[in-house]
C-alpha cells in the first residue's frame, strides 16, 4: 500500500501520458494489439498465427513504424482515461482527495475481472471460456412470471427444462440478476411512464427468449452487459441441444459471449446505466 500512495503522491499529472505511452510499448498487452492492426494495414495476413511469433519479433518487426504508433495508440484511448487520472493525481497531491485504505471491494473485484478480460487475446483459449462458463452458472438470479409477477430465486446452474411459475402456472419468465430483482415490480403496475414503459418491453423479450432457448437463454441473459437485444443477436446461432451435445458450439457459444462482455466493457462509458 505504501507503493501505491508514493505513486499517487509523486506521479506528476503532467508526466502521465509519457509514462503510460512508455510502460504500453513494453507491455505484452501490446503483442495482440500490434497483431489487431496489422492485420488492418495489411501488414500481416488474416489467417496469421499469433501464437508462433514472440512479442519481442513482432516489436522488432513493427518498432518505429505507424502501425506501431497505432497499436499504442489504441490501448491509451480504448483503455485509459489520461485526463481524469490527471485530475485524480492533482486533488491527492494538492490535498482534496484523500487516500483511504480498505479490503478489497466488491466494485474492486469487478475492476479487476473486466482488466483480465480486457488483457484476453481477441481468441480466448478453452480455459478462459470453461472459466467464464462456471461464473456464468454460479450467478445468483431472480425469476419473475410475466404473467402474475410472482418471483422466486436460484442460481443459473439449477435452471433446468421448460420454466414453469408454481403460482400460476404460465411460463412466460424473466430472468434477473439477483440486485436487479426490483425491476420485476413493473410487471404489477397499472401505469407505465417513460422509461418503465422501456422497462416492460424489455422484461418480455426476456422472457420470450427464455421460453424459446431454455437455459442457453439464461446463460446469455446474465452476462456483463448483455440485454435482451444482444443475447437475442447471440441465440439465435445456437439451440440448447447442440449446445449440450457438441463442447465446440458450447465453446463458440461462450465466446460469443465473452466478445459481447468485452465490447460493453468498453463501450459502457456511453450507455445509460
Amino acid at each position: 500500500i505504501e507503493k501505491i500512495k508514493e505513486i499517487f503522491y509523486k506521479t506528476k499529472p503532467e508526466s502521465l501520458e509519457y509514462l503510460l505511452t512508455t510502460i504500453s510499448k513494453n507491455s505484452t498487452y501490446i503483442h495482440w494489439q500490434l497483431v489487431h492492426v496489422g492485420r488492418k494495414f495489411g501488414a500481416i495476413r488474416k489467417d496469421f498465427d499469433f501464437r508462433n511469433v514472440g512479442y519481442k519479433k513482432l516489436f522488432t518487426l513493427f518498432d518505429n513504424s505507424y502501425i506501431f504508433d497505432e497499436a499504442v495508440e489504441k490501448v491509451l484511448w480504448d483503455h485509459m482515461d489520461i485526463i481524469n487520472t490527471q485530475k485524480v493525481l492533482k486533488e491527492v497531491q494538492d490535498g482534496k482527495m484523500e487516500i483511504i485504505e480498505q479490503r478489497i471491494s466488491p466494485i474492486s473485484v469487478a475492476g479487476i475481472e473486466t482488466i483480465r478480460g480486457l488483457m484476453a487475446p481477441q481468441r480466448a483459449d478453452r480455459s478462459i471460456l470453461i472459466a467464464l462458463k462456471q461464473r456464468l452458472e454460479e450467478t445468483d438470479i431472480s425469476l419473475v412470471c410475466t404473467n402474475c409477477g410472482n418471483t422466486w430465486n436460484t442460481n443459473v446452474a439449477r435452471v433446468k427444462g421448460k420454466l414453469k411459475c408454481s403460482n400460476c402456472e404460465a411460463r412466460k419468465i424473466a430472468v434477473l440478476r439477483r440486485y436487479n430483482r426490483d425491476i420485476g415490480k413493473i410487471l404489477k403496475k397499472k401505469e407505465l411512464r417513460g422509461e418503465e414503459k422501456k422497462e416492460f418491453i424489455r422484461l418480455h423479450k426476456n422472457a420470450s427468449l427464455v421460453l424459446g432457448y431454455g437455459q442457453i437463454a439464461v446463460i446469455a441473459l446474465v452476462g456483463r452487459g448483455i440485454g435482451p437485444d444482444t443475447a437475442a443477436r447471440i441465440l439465435r446461432k445456437y439451440n440448447q441441444k447442440d449446445i449440450e451435445k457438441f463442447e465446440e458450439i458450447q465453446i463458440k457459444f461462450l465466446r460469443d459471449i465473452l466478445k459481447a462482455e468485452l465490447n460493453y466493457a468498453k463501450t459502457r462509458g456511453f450507455w445509460d446505466i
